[in-house]
């Protein structure tokens, strides 16, 4: 997990593997139902790290694996975690957008079914940037501002991050540069702080097309370099 978080995805990778590889041997001292779970939880971040080493089929196998054990489990904490990864990956490749949106939607559900608003903040980010995709402006908006109040009162830097994104985004799709761009620095100074390089690099992208679009062309280019 902190391999994770810190974009160390080759790292992040062995250690998962080393954990599948123990698993059969770790089940036989454990409670079914905790064996699953945990190993739900290594799929789950299995997967992301695929995704992030480009390996979209292993990650895609890896998540839908997670998700059959959560609905197993029936946890709806781990069903909402489970969904929420696969309809992220889905959007992040292009892939079927509408069953991005379905399992965008159902983490939603079953987070709040768990009573968790911990669990929400990120797929209503995530399924912000389906309905972006649409053109659905207004439906973006509404996602990403709820993302963002929810990120707020449950102190996750992460999402506040993304949420800022989001809107600077937003800002951007409606014409308005100085909104646009308080709201995308904002948002780079968070992943900044927090180390994610993923999510920087993302900003900061996002920030160069600014630039440039308002003329800053000194600024586009230090940040580039």
């Amino acid at each position: 997990g902190m391999y994770l978080r810190g974009s160390l995805y080759e790292q992040a990778t062995k250690r998962l593997d080393q954990a599948l590889a123990l698993e059969p041997e770790a089940r036989r001292w454990m409670l079914l139902d905790d064996a699953d779970d945990r190993l739900t939880r290594v799929y789950i971040a299995r997967g992301r790290a695929m995704f992030h080493h480009g390996r979209l089929d292993e990650a895609l196998a890896d998540l839908r694996k997670a998700q059959s054990l959560a609905t197993h489990l029936g946890n709806p904490k781990l069903k909402s975690k489970a969904a929420r990864h696969l309809g992220t990956l889905l959007r992040n490749v292009g892939r079927h957008q509408e069953e991005a949106e379905r399992q965008l939607r159902d983490a939603i559900r079953w987070a709040e079914d768990a009573g968790d608003e911990t669990l929400l903040a990120d797929p209503v980010y995530q399924l912000g940037g389906v309905l972006w995709g649409q053109g659905n402006l207004d439906g973006a908006e509404r996602c990403w501002r709820r993302a963002l109040d929810i990120a707020t009162r449950m102190k996750d830097l992460r999402c506040q991050g993304l949420g800022w994104n989001g809107l600077g985004i937003l800002a951007l799709c409606r014409g308005r540069a100085l909104e646009a761009r308080k709201n995308i620095e904002r948002s780079a100074t968070i992943f900044e702080e927090l180390g994610m390089l993923d999510r920087l690099v993302i900003s900061r992208i996002n920030l160069i097309e600014l630039y440039l679009q308002m003329g800053l062309l000194k600024k586009a280019l230090m940040l580039s370099d």
